[in-house]
């Protein structure tokens, strides 16, 4: 019989902890996101890691991602990017500089409305790309070196600022208006 770890792949789980490793180490290190994490976790019960989009790392860390499950991803990137297929974890971005010491130089978040994130956190920092654009981001905290990004995404898994589609931002507008007016409570059957 062949090795059960054949049959379905390295455990995702193995992928968590080492993506949580590389977090953690960040969050050490860049003292906004450290302490967005703290706040998050005491205020709302809510998992950091939950949020990360991605993190970057370097070619000489590939191999140990590599060894716990993640493989290429064909998405619009200048770097290469790797994810789990069986499991839903951030993506990884791999490039030269992409860590140093075990700790990524990029770690995004991906909050529901960037534009909410950066009022409710004082950023006062420009957001990179239109509203409607597929693809966002804003410069959150950066510190030795080491960036914290927020980005925002809508239906696009690629990493760069697109050019809004024609049509696009009105569709938005009316998919969001449908969503928030949505009929929420209905009238509860008793069963007998």
């Amino acid at each position: 019989m062949l090795h059960m770890e054949l049959l379905i792949g390295r455990l995702p789980i193995e992928a968590e902890d080492l993506l949580r490793k590389f977090i953690l180490a960040f969050l050490k290190k860049i003292q906004f996101a450290g302490h967005l994490a703290e706040r998050m976790s005491q205020d709302i019960g809510t998992d950091f890691f939950e949020w990360v989009d991605y993190i970057t790392i370097t070619f000489d860390d590939l191999p140990e991602f590599q060894n716990v499950g993640f493989v290429p991803d064909h998405v619009e990137s200048e770097s290469d990017v790797y994810y789990h297929p069986k499991a839903i974890l951030p993506r990884v971005l791999v490039r030269k500089e992409g860590s140093k010491e075990g700790i990524p130089m990029v770690l995004a978040i991906r909050p529901e409305s960037i534009v909410d994130f950066a009022v409710r956190h004082n950023l006062g920092m420009e957001i990179q790309g239109d509203f409607g654009s597929r693809f966002r981001q804003i410069l959150v905290s950066e510190q030795d070196g080491h960036r914290f990004l927020a980005v925002e995404r809508l239906a696009y898994r690629g990493y760069a600022v697109q050019p809004i589609e024609p049509g696009f931002v009105e569709t938005l507008i009316h998919i969001k208006e449908l969503w928030r007016t949505r009929k929420r409570f209905f009238p509860m059957k008793l069963k007998r």
